[in-house]
């Protein structure tokens, strides 16, 4: 895991793929059934009492009950909002021995790709929770973007039945209340 003068010398001379780190400004998505949302914000709640009983306790020995809840909100935002913006996609054909279990210890760059991995790892149930509130939006109609008409259907309808698809595209904007 170390970096080494002959995993950097020789990654130098046989470069391989690395996965990048996209920014994400546009959630595009279908209108999902209420009682999938529904669904999504139970476990969602559960994601959060978890989080709070594994917070609370050593917060509440050091800080009042309510700057307790307002850290603990306020970790959960930001932490969803940072899972939400930032996109770490490995190149998962560079990875290592194993499908990443083992390094590599003549390349550099699955080094890189396995942190990407990780890091993937580590915001996806930000990002979970960021897509299940955005979702409730849409529901209710507070963010409701134009909608596309999708032609390509399920491969599991029949011609007959087959009818376009409507997505939602959410696009968030710096300051929304300018237009």
């Amino acid at each position: 895991m170390w970096l080494n003068y002959y995993e950097y010398s020789h990654e130098y001379a046989n470069r391989d793929a690395v996965g990048t780190i996209e920014i994400n400004d546009t959630y595009v998505t279908r209108r999902k059934p209420a009682w999938l949302v529904l669904l999504k914000l139970t476990g969602l709640a559960a994601m959060i009492a978890m989080a709070v009983g594994i917070a609370y306790p050593s917060l509440r020995q050091a800080l009042p009950a309510v700057q307790s809840a307002a850290v603990i909100a306020g970790a959960i935002l930001i932490y969803s909002g940072l899972a939400f913006f930032f996109r770490p996609e490995p190149n998962t054909d560079n990875l290592g021995y194993c499908g990443g279990m083992r390094d590599n210890p003549w390349k550099l760059s699955d080094d890189f790709n396995r942190g990407l991995l990780d890091l993937h790892m580590v915001l996806g149930p930000g990002r979970y929770a960021s897509e299940t509130l955005l979702d409730l939006c849409v529901l209710v109609g507070i963010a409701g973007g134009e909608e596309v008409i999708d032609e390509q259907s399920s491969p599991l309808e029949s011609n007959e039945a087959r009818e376009p698809m409507q997505l939602e595209i959410v696009t968030l904007k710096a300051n929304r209340f300018e237009e």
